[in-house]
């Protein structure tokens, strides 16, 4: 069994390092303005991501909202340089009626399911 081969929780256990027992020494992060525009070209950044994904997130703690939909080439067809997860990336959105979001509106959501056969409930 690969998962009992090693001892990987005692690994984790003794390597375990929490933020609060990090050192901070009040120096300034300084990025150069080179470095940031290649720190955003290697993780597939663009402009419009920045200003309408990332900056609101920033601002509010939310989630984004929008729904303009896409008309991005899918990545195996795409003439620009690709992320890896683009290749598994969902592109569509799967819709439902009425409108299901099971994490927030979970106290009304029910996704349960029986299992059995059908009996005429009126038998």
């Amino acid at each position: 069994n690969i998962a009992q081969k090693y001892p990987y929780k005692k690994w984790l256990d003794d390597n375990l390092v929490h933020l609060k027992d990090i050192p901070y020494n009040d120096c300034p992060l300084f990025i150069g303005e080179e470095t940031l525009e290649k720190r955003k070209s290697v993780f597939g950044y663009t402009i419009e991501d920045i200003n309408t994904i990332i900056l609101p997130m920033a601002k509010s703690g939310k989630e984004p909202i929008g729904s303009m939909g896409s008309d991005t080439p899918i990545a195996v067809l795409s003439q620009r340089p690709q992320l890896i997860y683009n290749y598994f990336k969902q592109l569509f959105a799967q819709v439902t009626n009425p409108p299901l979001d099971g994490i927030r509106e979970e106290l009304i959501t029910d996704i349960s399911l029986t299992l059995g056969s059908d009996h005429n409930i009126f038998e």
